[in-house]
């Protein structure tokens, strides 16, 4: 079963997606707090971070700090960030520097779980190089 770490200041937002991604065969834990995010990573292996990339003021810098991390369990996650509009031009080059895929938090779940599962069997063809 595939971990996910979803992390949102959104309350009712963690607690509904949560919800449809494990009943769609995730094993979700949720966070409200960025500061919580990395020594989350480090104690327990996750498949993929799903992140509100508005949560925090610079949100690429906890991306960074992830890709940029001597531990392999680490830089090697996915990651997959969310925002409740369009980013900015500029963020388009951060997301292909930092391996980072992008979806608006209203797409409907459907995407969201097509997403996600792209995302994870990309992570396994690169595991498996």
């Amino acid at each position: 079963m595939p971990r996910l770490l979803l992390a949102d200041d959104d309350e009712k937002m963690l607690e509904v997606m949560g919800q449809y991604l494990s009943w769609y065969g995730f094993e979700v834990t949720t966070l409200n707090q960025c500061e919580d995010i990395i020594s989350l990573l480090e104690k327990k292996e996750y498949d993929l971070l799903v992140y509100n990339i508005f949560m925090e003021r610079g949100g690429f810098n906890l991306c960074r700090s992830i890709r940029e991390s001597a531990d392999p369990k680490l830089n090697r996650i996915g990651i997959m960030i969310f925002a409740p509009e369009p980013l900015e031009f500029d963020d388009y080059i951060s997301l292909r520097q930092l391996r980072l895929y992008f979806i608006n938090k209203y797409e409907n779940i459907e995407e969201w779980i097509r997403k996600i599962n792209l995302i994870l069997g990309l992570q396994k063809k690169r595991k498996s190089r």
